[in-house]
C-alpha cells in the first residue's frame, strides 16, 4: 500500500529553485570566454526563454530524485505531481509524492513524540487569518495510516529535524546544490529547447 505525501519544497516563487533555473539559462546563452551576457540578442534570448510547467516538472522530478538521497532506504519517494497556484498571494508550488506504507510506519516509529508534536502545533493551530482542518493535539490524531498528505509532511519533516537531514529554518535550500553543479541543470534547459523547437 503506497500513500500520497507532500515533501519540503519551497517552490519556484523568489527561491533558490527559481534563482538555480535563471542562473543556468543565463549561463546557457553567455559569452564562453567571459561567462557574461555581453550582447543585446544573448539578453533577448534570456528573456525570451519559453519558461513552461514542464521544465518546472523536470526540474520537481530531479529535485525528489535528489531529496530520496538523504534517506537510508532506496529511493523511497516516487514523484507524482508539481502542483502550482494559480496565483502565488498564499502558497507556492508544492511537490506531491507517493511513499510505501512501511517507510511512513518506520518514520513515526523512530520520531520522537514531542519533535511530531512541535510540528503538529506550528502547523495544525488555527490562528487570526488561518482556521486549521486539523487538529494541533497529536494524541487527538486518527492513527497514522488514516494521515493525509499534509499530515504524513508533518510526519517527515519533524523526522528530518530530529535525523538533522534539514533543520526548519534551512527549509530545503541545500538539497539541489550538487545538481545546480554537475550539469545536470544544462540537460534541463537543453530539453526544454528543443522542446520549443519540435
Amino acid at each position: 500500500m503506497s500513500y500520497e505525501i507532500f515533501i519540503p519544497f519551497s517552490g519556484f516563487y523568489n527561491s533558490i529553485h527559481d534563482h538555480n533555473l535563471e542562473r543556468e539559462v543565463e549561463s546557457f546563452y553567455s559569452d564562453p570566454e567571459s561567462g557574461m551576457i555581453e550582447t543585446d540578442v544573448q539578453q533577448q534570448n534570456v528573456d525570451d526563454f519559453p519558461w513552461d510547467k514542464m521544465i518546472h516538472s523536470d526540474y520537481a522530478k530531479l529535485y525528489v530524485d535528489t531529496f530520496n538521497d538523504e534517506f537510508d532506504q532506496d529511493g523511497p519517494f516516487t514523484f507524482k505531481e508539481l502542483i502550482s497556484p494559480r496565483e502565488y498571494n498564499f502558497e507556492t508550488d508544492r511537490i506531491l509524492c507517493t511513499v510505501e506504507s512501511s517507510f511512513i510506519q518506520h518514520l513515526y516509529l523512530v520520531t520522537p513524540r514531542h519533535a511530531l508534536q512541535k510540528y503538529f502545533t506550528k502547523h495544525f493551530t488555527s490562528r487570526s487569518g488561518f482556521a486549521s482542518f486539523y487538529n494541533p493535539r497529536l494524541l487527538d490524531a486518527p492513527p497514522v495510516n488514516k494521515w493525509d498528505y499534509n499530515q504524513l509532511q508533518a510526519l517527515l519533516e519533524a523526522y528530518m529535524e530530529f535525523k538533522d537531514i534539514m533543520q526548519e529554518d534551512d527549509s530545503d535550500l541545500y538539497f539541489m546544490d550538487d545538481v545546480a553543479c554537475n550539469g545536470h541543470l544544462a540537460t534541463l534547459i537543453d530539453e526544454c529547447l528543443s522542446r520549443k523547437d519540435i
